[in-house]
């Protein structure tokens, strides 16, 4: 077999192997369609989901707090958000580095008993309450949360004091006046009970909660 009849058997192979050039646009057609649905799809998943507002919040607080990761309101706020979001542990880590900016902000202690609390960690919880009422002798809601936690503990000696110490600061919250009844109910203290009740009922009328305890007191 001569060079020349080498060559044409060759040219005339690499012809026949060719894919034609109909079929090859049709090929690329697809692959870009493929291509195309597969963004869109990649697309909805990441850039298109809908965030609820406490998602939106909490990127909103870790952007700023990039800039400003000192900022012992940002970090109270972010630690809320977590708290709102059921992450207790996150909040609590928030909380501790705002005590780590500031050991005497109130409302981080505040918030780390909440944490506590929901954790039935009832004596941290009180320890760091403890520490709200000193720092600001004022924090009526700190007394009140002390109070209910002795009421938890069925310590309801304990529990009467701090709600009278939350009442002397802040006299018209319902919450303060029933929860002190409560109290007054755990020593037996029927009558006393009775007058909180009758004084959370000038406060909320509406409440059925008061009216029935009232009730079952007279």
């Amino acid at each position: 077999m001569t060079d020349n009849e080498i060559q044409s058997r060759t040219r005339g192979s690499s012809s026949e192997d060719r894919i034609p050039t109909g079929l090859a646009l049709i090929i690329i057609i697809l692959l870009v369609g493929i291509l195309a649905v597969g963004a869109l799809i990649v697309q909805k998943q990441f850039f298109s989901r809908t965030y609820t507002p406490l998602e939106l919040e909490l990127k909103g607080v870790q952007q700023q707090l990039r800039s400003e990761p000192n900022n012992e309101g940002l970090r109270l706020q972010l630690g809320f958000v977590y708290y709102r979001m059921g992450k207790k542990n996150k909040a609590l880590d928030e909380y501790q580095k705002v005590l780590e900016i500031n050991e005497n902000n109130p409302v981080a202690h505040y918030n780390v008993a909440l944490v506590y609390s929901d954790q039935n960690k009832l004596d941290r919880a009180l320890d760091e309450l403890q520490k709200v009422v000193e720092i600001d002798s004022e924090q009526h809601n700190a007394f009140n949360k002390i109070g209910e936690i002795y009421l938890e503990k069925e310590d309801f000696e304990q529990a009467k004091k701090y709600f009278q110490k939350a009442i002397e600061i802040e006299t018209i919250i319902t919450t303060y006046h029933i929860n002190l009844a409560k109290a007054y109910e755990g020593l037996n203290q029927k009558e006393e009970a009775l007058k909180e009740y009758q004084t959370a009922l000038e406060y909320s009328p509406e409440d059925p909660e008061i009216k029935e305890a009232i009730e079952r007191l007279k």
